[in-house]
């Protein structure tokens, strides 16, 4: 059944080939701009906006807006079509499984888009990065977007109200990207006071940037960070199954 997610996401691609241009090319373009105008990172004494560091958390940074614009979508579709709710309840399986196909589809998307962002980034920054460090970045963003595509999914399933939904998905989002931001500017300190650290996502990129700063492989990041999509996944399948039964 993940074919048919995945088929429907590329044939919505394939609809909307301009808002895909524009995430690829212009996306990246405006995030780097935007960074590169506020004194903050500009007067960072940790690292350059030059610097291979922040080119990863622009790649992941990007991965996280395309993934909050397709997975919103998706979300408002089921949340506000009862035939295609019903279409899910009558499919051959799980609720468990249909959110991990509905989540797997979005992150696979984007995860792509986020790709091809990324090569725009290298080309406008000019930094280089090693083949073996992109190793490690491919499961970590994936990782990272599978969190916060559960996230927005988990938010759908409890809430009621389109206000509240939107409310707190846009709080979670801007959490999900600061924190990380946050985190890269004070990661020459290593302030274990500095709560933002414990973030799963923050997590997943500190696991990326102790490889490329320090060639340091803390294994534990990683492994919490993916035992967090399992509990989610999970919660929110279970999520699913009471609203079907109501």
């Amino acid at each position: 059944m993940i074919i048919t997610f995945i088929k429907r996401r590329v044939w919505i691609m394939k609809s909307r080939p301009f808002m895909m241009m524009g995430i690829v090319f212009g996306l990246p373009a405006f995030v780097y701009l935007f960074f590169h105008t506020q004194p903050l990172f500009i007067s960072s004494q940790s690292h350059s906006l030059n610097s291979a560091v922040w080119l990863i958390y622009f790649i992941f940074l990007v991965g996280a807006i395309t993934l909050y614009i397709n997975i919103n979508s998706d979300i408002q579709e089921y949340r506000f079509n009862n035939q295609k709710i019903f279409q899910l309840i009558l499919s051959p399986v799980s609720p468990r499984q249909i959110i991990f196909f509905l989540v797997s589809a979005v992150v696979i998307e984007s995860f792509i888009l986020s790709g091809f962002s990324g090569v725009i980034l290298y080309l406008i920054t000019g930094i280089e990065i090693s083949l073996k460090f992109v190793i490690y970045v491919v499961p970590s963003l994936l990782i990272f977007l599978l969190i916060l595509g559960a996230l927005f999914v988990t938010i759908s399933l409890i809430t009621e109200d389109y206000f509240i939904f939107n409310f707190l998905s846009v709080c979670i989002f801007m959490v999900c990207i600061t924190a990380p931001g946050i985190g890269i500017v004070n990661f020459s300190t290593s302030d274990t006071t500095n709560f933002w650290q414990f973030i799963p996502t923050t997590m997943i990129i500190n696991f990326v940037l102790f490889i490329l700063l320090a060639d340091v492989k803390k294994w534990s990041l990683l492994l919490i960070s993916g035992l967090v999509v399992l509990i989610l996944l999970i919660v929110n399948g279970e999520l699913l199954c009471r609203r079907i039964q109501r």
